[in-house]
């Protein structure tokens, strides 16, 4: 019996959305949301790789807060800032780790995550997406 409450306990772990890289105490992040003014709590944090118009892959760090989704560069440089409610649906491959959100007031974000569950969480917890 032990074991199973163990076992429930992890999977739960592994699909509750957590700031996995502590981007919230990370030196950049706390400069940038200092100097935009931001009043943001991270929801989640994690590798992700973002796939360009061309199909190129590029290691980022995806960021979501209760407000929006934020695509960083490795030296945790704000690349792109999405509001969460400006994401209109998110397509999910149920056969790869791809994403898409699609965000019709500028451009789709597409990217590949080996957390997807708790990254979805995230978004669905904190927006009127449905997932």
């Amino acid at each position: 019996a032990y074991a199973a409450v163990v076992k429930d306990a992890q999977k739960s772990a592994d699909v509750k959305p957590t700031d996995r890289l502590q981007v919230s105490k990370e030196k950049n992040w706390l400069a940038y949301i200092k100097k935009e003014k931001l009043f943001e709590k991270v929801i989640f944090s994690d590798y992700v790789m973002k796939i360009n118009a061309q199909g190129r892959k590029q290691q980022r760090i995806i960021v979501i807060t209760n407000i929006a989704l934020y695509n960083m560069s490795e030296k945790y440089q704000v690349k792109r800032r999405v509001l969460l409610n400006d994401i209109a649906t998110v397509t999910d491959s149920e056969r790869s780790e791809g994403l898409i959100l699609h965000v019709p007031k500028e451009y789709d974000y597409w990217f590949e995550s080996k957390h997807k569950t708790p990254l979805l969480n995230a978004i669905k917890q904190n927006s009127k997406v449905e997932i």
